[in-house]
């Protein structure tokens, strides 16, 4: 009996691996590790699921600017096809 193995390339790629950082944030924050090869939808809500900002992203990183948002507490959610993920951040000055 002969196997072939017909997977040509193997997609490692987990949501999970997205970071957002400076934790705490001052004026902006960085999302990084974000798949390239399918758009990505990130979203900032309020603590209390207001919905402050939405964009649709195509690269591996993205520098969002939060200057005019209060101090407290924030999620970003991002989604990609069937993943999702939210993490939060705080804004403090």
């Amino acid at each position: 009996m002969i196997i072939y193995n017909t997977n040509i390339g193997v997609d490692n790629y987990s949501i999970n691996q997205c970071e957002v950082y400076p934790n705490p944030a001052t004026n902006q924050i960085q999302i990084k590790g974000i798949d390239e090869s399918k758009p990505a939808q990130i979203k900032i809500y309020s603590i209390l699921g207001q919905l402050l900002y939405q964009d649709s992203q195509y690269s591996s990183s993205k520098t969002i600017q939060i200057s005019g948002l209060e101090n407290g507490i924030y999620m970003v959610n991002i989604s990609q096809g069937n993943s999702e993920i939210t993490k939060k951040f705080i804004l403090q000055r």
